[in-house]
Formats: C-alpha cells, structure tokens, sequence
C-alpha cells in the first residue's frame, strides 16, 4: 500500500503539563532546605500518577486544533 509512518519521541513529555490540583512532595534526595519541608509542584514531573494522562490531553487538544481525529480503536492515537 505504499504507506509512510513517522514517529518521535519527546523526551520532556511530561515535563510542561499544568497540573490540576496542588501536589506536594518530600524533597528530593540530597536536596535539604530546612526540616520536614516540602515542595509544591506547579507542573508534572516522571513517576507522577497524572503526569501520562495530562500529556495525553495537552497532545489531544493540540492536534483537534489541526484537524485531526482520534481512531475508535485505540483512543491513544
């Protein structure tokens, strides 16, 4: 059939998404600011729960914008 297929990984994926609600977490290792201190997240990060599902609506709202329609079969493309 001839088809093409392109592909990319973003490597900051979910690095830029907006959170919803506020999220706190302990402070990284080797990182101390005072005791018992926490620190607020203004964005997602790796490893958090919601990060894969704000990065997916973020990309789903950008390519609605271009035209684009998501497939029945697989709701991730």
């Amino acid at each position: 059939m001839d088809l093409e297929i392109h592909q990319m990984d973003v490597v900051t994926a979910f690095l830029a998404n907006k959170l919803g609600e506020e999220i706190y977490v302990e402070q990284p290792e080797g990182f101390v600011f005072g005791d018992d201190m926490v620190c607020k997240l203004e964005k997602s990060i790796y490893g958090l729960k919601q990060s894969p599902r704000l990065r997916n609506k973020r990309l789903d709202e950008h390519l609605r914008k271009l035209g684009f329609d998501q497939t029945e079969s697989d709701h991730y493309v």
